[in-house]
């Protein structure tokens, strides 16, 4: 794939310049054609100028599908030329039609040959684990934005909920139609569904457009019942012949798409809630916003309602992540930039990301043998495989997110300030969601430069058990809290730093009454939000996996050639105490070191490590390790390389169906 720059071609993709560029490529075509035929040069020079522009077609593929479609007319067109002007004769016009079709022969047969090598043997072997139970039983709704950003956020894990028993449903927000392919992405991700064995009726289209921008402002920022109109002249909900929306004939307004989110989670009451965060797209941050906001309209009804919630990122950790694919063993996602906070929003840190296993059973080391891979197909119309290299991982992580906050309902006073958001539940807030270049912290706590007391005020309806407050400090790393006093009731004591979101935990306070007074700080005296919780978040161990030396989870895993490796063990939550039993199948043997386990196997032998939590047996993680000799190891690289250089037909037929379906946004 011939990676582009979007930001400088864009203008090539625009309709004007695409059709153009298009019809005067064709039109060439047709000229030089004419001019042969009167020029008495034979038809089967322009059937082999074809066969060239095939065979082309084949072996090169470009990131922008337009940029396709001006190449490939442009080898047409210069293969014409050629044909046309350098007087071939007849004979020699056969002799062409003759190697052409040779080597487009040749082409395929070898295609079909390399397919059938590079897929054979490559997917992993099961592995057993108490995982599962994570999965198992469960009552599960993830949120996206768009058709294909189930997989580019949620892609592996929907897998291990769908196979361990667990109801899983799909909402997406919106349904592409403000570009005119809203059935088409509809349909697509319906086939999706079926790829993931989820069934039709839990797929959940809240039917408004993609991209509602009015004026230069997004939906999410209008008033409440302002009425917007798609970029296509859509103005109210729909879905297509082969789904409804959730409520057709919605008028798109603010009012009515958070009536939505509230509705469809109230209606289900998902165990667990999986949602994008505030991304690098405005959809994105619309409903991450939408959503946080419907959670917290839900928790101030007093339903006794308290979802686990976790939100990830569509962009920095998916659709521009790393190209890591290609390795021996899958790798977990990767964070670029060396900053330890999330750069979209300066609010999660990086090592407090909760990792969760993807389902082994559908990975594979070539790509095409890769269930989310097999999925990623049926979003061609967003050509959503040009970006697995960065998708497909061995882990997705995400950010939890408690929803049992005693503060939801609190009385709010401060010394000076705007502190109305302080308890809500939505951390991030933008005044206009389109602007990418400041940090979403609009409605953050700023005390006035002049107020010497600096004080927040949280006034409970009634006295209530707290036992740990969390603190999140202001996005922006020029503010800073060096020290405050936090008073509980008649408890007091100082903070110290506070830094990104701070936890305090103490024995049970019974109050009605919080204070924070900021003492010391550098730039402005802000903070973002305040918690509280009658019960400190569960500590209990959930899951483990073993993972190497750089993090990554290990599956059917291949060992160093020396046939010694060291391995940890990841721990949902964290706990760095956690002491571990192991034992190992086969020809694999291991011991403890001072942090992990030491695994030792021969060169051409294999079988299996198993650790579990001392404690509590029932925890534990399975994996095969095996260290084939260098002419496996050497195979395996050079199927991933035969995957990356030459497509199979299944990848071409996504690719160039992609190119089809991406032709709609020009109607």
């Amino acid at each position: 794939m011939i990676k582009v720059n979007w930001s400088k071609i864009k203008k090539f993709e625009k309709k004007g310049f695409a059709f153009g560029c298009i019809g005067f490529e064709l039109l060439l075509a047709v000229v030089l054609f004419i001019i042969g035929l009167i020029s008495s040069v034979s038809i089967i020079n322009y059937v082999s100028a074809l066969f060239i522009m095939i065979i082309a077609a084949f072996y090169i593929h470009i990131e922008s599908r337009m940029i396709q479609i001006y190449f490939l007319l442009a080898v047409l067109d210069i293969s014409e030329c050629i044909f046309t002007f350098s007087k071939i004769t007849k004979e020699g016009g056969y002799s062409a039609l003759l190697v052409t079709s040779a080597v487009l022969l040749i082409t395929l047969i070898l295609s079909l040959i390399v397919e059938s090598y590079v897929r054979e043997n490559t997917r992993y072997q099961p592995t057993d684990s108490s995982n599962k139970k994570f999965f198992e039983n469960k009552n599960v709704m993830f949120f996206a934005p768009h058709e294909d950003d189930e997989i580019n956020v949620f892609g592996g894990i929907i897998e291990q909920y769908v196979k361990n028993g667990s109801t899983v449903r799909i909402v997406f927000y919106t349904n592409g139609d403000c570009y005119g392919i809203g059935n088409t992405r509809i349909k697509e991700a319906l086939d999706v569904a079926k790829v993931y064995s989820i069934p039709k009726e839990n797929i959940i289209f809240l039917g408004y457009s993609d991209s509602l921008i009015k004026d230069g402002i997004h939906i999410y920022n209008a008033e409440p019942n302002e009425e917007y109109t798609s970029i296509k002249g859509f103005t109210q909900t729909s879905g297509s012949k082969l789904h409804d929306s959730y409520t057709n004939g919605k008028k798109y307004t603010r009012n009515n798409i958070l009536e939505d989110f509230e509705s469809v989670i109230k209606e289900f009451r998902p165990d667990e809630l999986f949602c994008c965060d505030y991304d690098s797209h405005p959809d994105h941050r619309a409903i991450s916003l939408f959503f946080e906001e419907a959670v917290e309209n839900i928790i101030k009804e007093g339903l006794s309602y308290h979802p686990a919630v976790y939100k990830g990122f569509g962009y920095s950790t998916a659709w521009n992540g790393k190209h890591d694919y290609y390795s021996l063993n899958i790798v977990s996602t990767r964070k670029d930039s060396r900053s330890l906070l999330m750069d979209e929003n300066n609010i999660y840190e990086w090592n407090e990301r909760v990792r969760f296993p993807v389902a082994d059973e559908y990975l594979s080391r070539v790509m095409q043998n890769s269930r989310s891979y097999k999925a990623m197909m049926m979003h061609c119309s967003q050509t959503a495989t040009d970006h697995a290299n960065g998708i497909l991982n061995g882990d997705k992580v995400f950010w939890k997110r408690r929803t049992d906050s005693v503060l939801s309902d609190a009385n709010i006073l401060a010394t000076s300030g705007n502190a109305d958001s302080i308890t809500s539940f939505k951390l991030a807030e933008s005044d206009d969601i389109t602007i990418s270049d400041y940090l979403p912290c609009s409605d953050m706590w700023i005390a006035d430069s002049e107020d010497e007391k600096r004080i927040i005020m949280l006034a409970l309806p009634e006295k209530r058990s707290i036992k740990e407050i969390v603190i999140y400090a202001s996005p922006d790393e020029e503010n800073k809290i060096l020290n405050a006093t936090l008073k509980i009731g008649n408890y007091q004591f100082e903070t110290g730093l506070i830094e990104n979101n701070s936890v305090f935990e103490f024995d049970e306070i019974v109050t009605d009454k919080i204070a924070l007074r900021i003492d010391e700080f550098t730039g402005e005296a802000a903070v973002l939000r305040i918690a509280a919780y009658s019960t400190p978040d569960d500590q209990r161990t959930q899951f483990i996996k073993l993972m190497n030396r750089g993090s990554d989870f290990c599956y059917d895993y291949l060992i160093r050639k020396s046939g010694k490796e060291e391995l940890f063990v990841y721990t949902y939550p964290n706990n760095e105490n956690a002491e571990f039993d192991f034992k190992t199948e086969g020809n694999v043997s291991a011991e403890a070191t001072e942090n992990g386990i030491l695994v030792k196997c021969k060169p051409n032998e294999n079988g299996k490590l198993r650790v579990q939590f001392k404690d509590n047996p029932s925890v534990y993680d399975e994996i095969n390790i095996s260290n084939p000799i260098d002419k496996k190891r050497t195979q395996i690289r050079f199927k991933q390389m035969l995957e990356h250089l030459v497509y199979s037909f299944p990848m071409q037929k996504d690719y160039y169906l992609g190119l089809i379906r991406r032709l709609g946004v020009y109607k």
